[in-house]
């Protein structure tokens, strides 16, 4: 094996910076301790160069990189990122460099206005009209509860458990003989007994089909997690049965129709000033801060007769606009008097559906002062939340507060007897709008467009009993 020399190149090539050098400036440099090589130093850009245009594309350095653009393309600020546009001008948009810096995030201010899903009953309670939740007991020992109200809520709680119709017995009992044995016959407690039932004897085979397919429908919507709008179908065959029990009677889909004019919404106080559309349709300034409009989803409503509707319109002649309705809505339902309102949920949705049935309702309030109309009648109201159904009663109390009682369970569409009950409860306030609701109507709005058209003094008197003739006997 041949041995390297000290003159031999090492296998790199490089010369050694050794005493073995040969190169006598090179073994100098070597031993010089002010001459030692520090190391690689990374190239800085010279102070007085400026740095290159926008838009302009670094000179190729390497494989891949991309080629120094053309002068006319600098001249015009483009490259494959950005678009054409005049030179000098960035890519942002002038839209985007004109508008003010975002300011800093901090905490809410005390002032700032309420988001209408974050509204609880607890705020209502600060609004303009205030409206406050209570029991029937609690209203009962406070005291000046109307004798209307609390005909209604008897109307409501005094009912049997059972709201299967006695005649329809056999009939479940004869579904449920399948061979699986999958359906299940309603237990004894679930028929109702006596007369209190408010179905039509020949309507009961009609309203059986139309009950299991509601059951069926609920059920369907409820596991496919539907949205609220698929709700609303179960809803509307329920409806359907309603109208045809009673045709004197309208159900309406109001979830459009919003409160105007803006005076009759209810509102947030907070100290501020702002403008709000009047009767006129302009603007006038009021000392609150938020307005809020609210709105259910189905009303059920009088339908005018031919001579009451001309009166109407007459009395419409000697008003504003903005007061030409018979309700709190001036939309297609204004000539409709309302005495009942849905609201419509599926289950944990993020607004609170009671919270915007008492919005409604306020308003309705607020219409009812407006024209001098007896305020301490009770407006009904019902949540749907899911399969679970809720009323409501709506009054105004002495105190000048919208009292809300409520809720009172009226059934649900999750069991074949709280389907039976919804309906039942709906056939029932269909009765006291033509029996408890058509009266103060035609005393309160009827009465009041007389007195606005002069037509007061027109009202027929009872005409007198004819005396009768003593009879003879043979």
């Amino acid at each position: 094996m041949r041995l390297r020399s000290e003159t031999d190149k090492p296998a790199h090539g490089r010369q050694p910076l050794g005493p073995t050098s040969c190169n006598p400036l090179r073994r100098k440099q070597a031993f010089d301790p002010t001459n030692q090589p520090q190391g690689k130093k990374r190239k800085t850009m010279d102070k007085g160069k400026q740095p290159e245009e926008i838009g302009a594309v670094p000179e190729k350095r390497g494989r891949g990189r991309p080629k120094k653009a053309p002068q006319e393309t600098l001249e015009l600020g483009y490259n494959k990122y950005t678009q054409f546009k005049p030179a000098g001008e960035s890519s942002k948009s002038r839209s985007s460099q004109s508008k003010p810096p975002s300011p800093r995030k901090a905490g809410k201010p005390i002032d700032q206005l309420k988001a209408d899903s974050a509204i609880t009953m607890y705020d209502l309670g600060q609004f303009v009209p205030s409206v406050r939740r209570l029991d029937m007991r609690a209203a009962l020992l406070r005291g000046n509860v109307p004798k209307a109200v609390t005909s209604l809520y008897d109307t409501v709680t005094n009912v049997p458990t059972g709201f299967i119709p006695q005649a329809l017995k056999a009939d479940y009992l004869a579904n449920s003989l399948t061979p699986m044995k999958t359906r299940k016959a309603p237990r004894d407690e679930e028929y109702c007994t006596g007369t209190t039932s408010p179905f039509p004897q020949h309507s009961i085979a009609r309203l059986k089909v139309s009950i299991d397919q509601i059951k069926k429908d609920a059920d369907e919507t409820y596991d496919d997690k539907a949205h609220e709008g698929q709700w609303g179908v179960v809803l509307a065959e329920f409806f359907f049965e309603c109208k045809i029990a009673y045709p004197d009677l309208a159900t309406l889909n109001v979830e459009n129709c919003t409160v105007e004019p803006g005076v009759f919404r209810p509102k947030l106080p907070s100290g501020e000033s702002f403008l709000q559309d009047d009767s006129e349709g302009g603007k006038s300034e009021d000392t609150t801060a938020q307005v809020f409009s609210k709105m259910v989803d189905y009303s059920m409503a009088l339908k005018l007769t031919l001579d009451q509707r001309e009166l109407i319109d007459e009395a419409y002649n000697t008003l504003r606009p903005g007061e030409r309705s018979l309700n709190q809505s001036l939309s297609y339902i204004c000539n409709y008097p309302l005495f009942a309102d849905i609201e419509l949920k599926k289950e944990q949705a993020p607004r609170d559906p009671e919270v915007q049935l008492a919005l409604w309702k306020a308003a309705a309030l607020l219409k009812r002062r407006h024209h001098g109309w007896d305020s301490s009648f009770p407006m009904p109201g019902i949540t749907v939340n899911g399969h679970i159904w809720s009323f409501y009663i709506f009054f105004e109390h002495a105190e000048k507060r919208l009292t809300m009682i409520g809720p009172v369970r009226i059934g649900d569409t999750s069991t074949l007897n709280g389907t039976w009950q919804v309906l039942y409860h709906l056939f029932n306030l269909c009765k006291w709008g033509l029996d408890s609701y058509r009266p103060w109507f035609e005393r309160e709005v009827i009465g009041w467009a007389k007195k606005r058209t002069g037509k007061e003094d027109e009202i027929p008197a009872p005409e007198a009993a004819e005396p009768k003739t003593p009879r003879r006997d043979a």
